[in-house]
């Protein structure tokens, strides 16, 4: 099974379908144990085809994967 996360962002150049995973996604939740995720549809649906979101987890992935940079941390994280 896919994560949320690649279920989002896999498909980033075709934000209906990235958008129509996230739901398949989302649907597949317990609203009781995953009340914000289920209950924000409109929210993370919006953040799927943000660029800035999905860019802003590259560099993030791209940062923690640099030995240099995961070594030394800036100070947002």
């Amino acid at each position: 099974m896919k994560t949320l996360g690649s279920a989002s962002f896999v498909n980033h150049r075709n934000p209906k379908a990235a958008q129509a995973a996230t739901r398949q996604a989302l649907a597949a939740l317990d609203p009781e144990q995953f009340p914000v995720l289920t209950g924000q549809l409109a929210t993370v649906l919006n953040a799927v085809v943000d660029h800035e979101v999905y860019l802003g987890a590259l560099r993030q992935l791209i940062h923690a994967a640099d030995p240099v940079t995961a070594a030394n941390p800036t100070p947002d994280g």
